[in-house]
């Protein structure tokens, strides 16, 4: 196959949406809900079954009903708390919320992690969009902050004006304790004055919070930041996306009634060859069997008409790869094995384990038939 742009192959979501009119209804309904404590939808199905679009169809159904924030863990950044926090702020607060209280916790916390660096425009990502932060770089006159909680809010207080507006700040309980916190404790409070602020700031309006590829988080104690996010998120909708449900209520058992289950299955025949005719593969015969072949994957039919329209068919490597993204190092290597036996049970497994030097006991088996 030639070489090409892999934006160039990316083509789904340019494509027409069709069928799952039970899902969007379901989405509607629980949309419905908002505004009595979280609420999570998760979208789960095998890799290339429609997650991701699926997703995008809810934001656009969700736009001028609620506000609407995105975030895509295959984005390395995206996975670590303090990046997701500040990609989520920029958008509510292109939104129209403000997030006093968490821009100063964020200074503090960014002042944290470099030291060595001073506050200043060019360094926080949402310094032109921060009344707050703006306030302190302007009373400084340019020259770098390099900042505790205590020193930002000393800085808003200069003018009487400006005391008047900031009461609320200065007589903040968490903003008081960030100086003395731990890291880990510091990052935690970002979080927990990031959801206050956008619990105030939306006034009265819901939220939509869409996490696409929950699966790139990797091991399980990588979500720990996101499971305290999402449980202060109680005024607003989180949709996440997985390939397995979340198996959140292994740590706390409140997440199987906050947790409502959307399983996506393979697009019916008729589905399948309106997708294939929208693409423009028409020949009846041909579409019967792709679409066959296909089980219903929207992945299979975009390669099909994909390979089609270059006339060159598409890899099994290619294939294999979009099978085993986000899959762990670990188990591509039981899968490359077991896949020389074909069938294999637990005392394989456990025989190939030992030979290989690989996790062995019942939970990596769990994990890999999963």
């Amino acid at each position: 196959m030639a070489l090409e742009p892999r934006f160039r192959r990316v083509a789904a979501l340019h494509r027409r949406f069709v069928n799952r009119e039970d899902q969007r209804a379901i989405f509607d309904e629980e949309l419905e809900k908002v505004g009595d404590g979280p609420r999570v939808l998760n979208v789960t199905g095998v890799g290339g079954i429609g997650k991701s679009r699926l997703l995008r169809e809810f934001e656009q159904r969700a736009q001028g009903s609620c506000m609407v924030a995105t975030l895509d863990l295959q984005v390395p950044a995206h996975r670590q708390q303090e990046d997701a926090l500040a990609v989520l702020r920029m958008q509510f607060g292109r939104q129209g919320v403000r997030f006093d209280r968490y821009d100063i916790a964020y200074a503090v916390l960014w002042q944290r992690l470099h030291p060595h660096l001073g506050l200043s425009r060019r360094e926080l990502p949402f310094i032109e969009s921060s009344e707050v932060l703006t306030e302190v770089l302007d009373a400084t006159s340019g020259v770098p902050v390099f900042a505790t909680a205590v020193g930002l809010i000393k800085l808003l207080d200069r003018g009487a004006d400006a005391r008047k507006r900031r009461r609320h700040l200065r007589t903040d309980e968490t903003l008081g304790q960030l100086d003395q916190l731990p890291g880990s404790d510091l990052v935690d409070a970002v979080t927990y004055l990031f959801a206050e602020d956008l619990r105030i700031g939306r006034k009265d309006r819901p939220y939509l919070v869409v996490i696409d590829a929950y699966d790139a988080l990797g091991q399980a104690a990588s979500d720990v930041w996101l499971r305290d996010l999402v449980a202060q998120l109680d005024r607003g909708l989180v949709v996440i996306a997985s390939r397995e449900p979340l198996p959140w209520h292994q740590y706390a058992p409140e997440w199987e009634r906050i947790i409502r289950q959307l399983p996506l299955e393979g697009l019916p025949m008729d589905a399948r060859m309106e997708l294939l005719t929208d693409g423009g593969v028409t020949d009846p015969r041909m579409q019967q069997v792709i679409a066959k072949a296909s089980v219903g994957v929207p992945f299979y039919l975009h390669l099909a008409v994909d390979s089609e329209s270059r006339r060159q068919v598409v890899s099994q490597d290619e294939i294999m790869q979009r099978f085993l993204q986000h899959v762990d190092p670990d188990e591509r290597r039981y899968l490359e094995l077991l896949s020389v036996a074909r069938t294999f049970d637990f005392e394989l497994f456990t025989r190939l384990a030992q030979a290989f030097h690989l996790p062995a006991g019942q939970i990596a088996w769990e994990r890999l038939t999963s």
